[in-house]
């Protein structure tokens, strides 16, 4: 008898594991499959190119060429003149191409096929950001077919649909969930090393959008404490201290020439002053942020209802497709003293007051919104 049931049991446990499998590679399908065919069109028109307008054709395209070209020849740690007037290769392109592994994929292939691989690519980031979201959020939902709908949510939020044609910050946004996994791993199962490791690539993959990660990972780490229902020790907690720190030490052999390729810009040093810190000069900023979230982005340089030539490449972006905030708005009635209620509240506060918002650029005078894509995650599990 108890060989029967200890039979069972593991029967029951292959089949729970074959079915999150199934759902994992369902998340992933729908992903890429739903971008793809709205691209298949386009690319039968353009005779397999995606073609988009702004800086996806003046940057995106000619980067990923050139970078193979400099690539190809040994240049990775070399001196790149064909840049401006010429700059250090890795420090320039760190931002854009040289941690993504998408880009290293380019690399592999021949080197006519490349700009042709571009589209494919980006069905491929919006698959893995599917798949990465419903692992995150299956953390926190009983029905795991509610957390493929999430997981699709956030991969087609109107911080991705708006930033297409910013291809390289949707290599972000497909591993983000990752970080919070790994985050998740360490303060609910006790596991080590992920954390380390999902730090080190991120901040590899982009130091820009890293450094809004940190503080997003910090706000998120006190609400979970505060508000959660997550006990950490003392020793714990400077363990997961010592692996963000290993993890960014890791990440130096990227974030050394980066640093010195972008302290030497003049903007690095401009900071907010005065009112500016808590309030926005521009009048149409705040209405803004909320028709992003309520509505389908504008194009960046089309706005409809709230024009302004101050925020036009912001990345102001947040809209859940045909949902939109009805789930979150029911969530905050339902369980206003939620953990992630409280962690949104704290977000759109951040959104609203220009010295919160800034500290996701390390208190940078200059305006964006690219750090959206954070707390639109943890909407898409409502």
């Amino acid at each position: 008898m108890q060989n029967v049931l200890k039979n069972f049991r593991s029967g029951g446990d292959n089949l729970l594991r074959k079915n999150q499998q199934e759902r994992y590679l369902l998340a992933f399908s729908l992903g890429f499959l739903s971008l793809a065919v709205v691209l298949l069109p386009l690319l039968i028109i353009d005779q397999g190119y995606f073609i988009y307008y702004g800086d996806f054709v003046s940057q995106q395209l000619p980067f990923y060429q050139h970078a193979n070209e400099i690539v190809r020849n040994g240049g990775l740690l070399g001196w790149d003149w064909g840049t401006d007037l010429g700059s250090s290769f890795m420090g320039s392109y760190a931002f854009y191409l040289t941690g993504s592994p998408f880009f290293w994929i380019t690399v592999l292939l021949p080197e006519n096929w490349i700009l042709y691989a571009i589209p494919w690519l980006l069905c491929l980031k919006h698959g893995i950001a599917s798949l990465a979201a419903y692992g995150y959020i299956r953390y926190f939902v009983k029905n795991q077919d509610i957390a493929v709908i999430g997981g699709l949510l956030y991969a087609f939020s109107g911080f991705q649909i708006f930033n297409i044609f910013f291809n390289h910050f949707q290599d972000v946004t497909a591993f983000f969930p990752f970080l919070l996994i790994a985050m998740e791993e360490f303060l609910k199962n006790h596991r080590r090393g992920c954390f380390a490791l999902s730090v080190a690539f991120m901040a590899i993959l982009n130091y820009f959008f890293f450094a809004g990660q940190a503080i997003f990972l910090i706000l998120y780490f006190l609400v979970r404490l505060c508000v959660g229902n997550i006990k950490i020790t003392w020793g714990a907690f400077f363990q997961l201290m010592l692996e963000a720190i290993l993890g960014v030490c890791i990440a130096c052999v990227v974030l050394f020439p980066a640093a010195q390729a972008v302290l030497e810009n003049s903007r690095v040093s401009e900071y907010l002053t005065g009112q500016d810190m808590i309030l926005y000069s521009d009048r149409t900023k705040i209405p803004r942020i909320i028709q992003s979230f309520f509505m389908i982005p504008d194009p960046p340089a089309r706005a409809n209802l709230f024009q302004s030539d101050k925020s036009k490449w912001a990345s102001i972006g947040g809209y859940l497709p045909l949902f939109s905030m009805t789930g979150v708005i029911a969530f905050f009635r339902k369980k206003p003293k939620h953990w992630a209620s409280v962690l949104i509240a704290l977000c759109i506060l951040c959104a609203f007051v220009p010295v919160l918002n800034s500290m996701f650029y390390l208190f940078n005078a200059a305006y964006y919104a690219r750090w959206y894509y954070m707390p639109v995650l943890v909407m898409a599990m409502f």
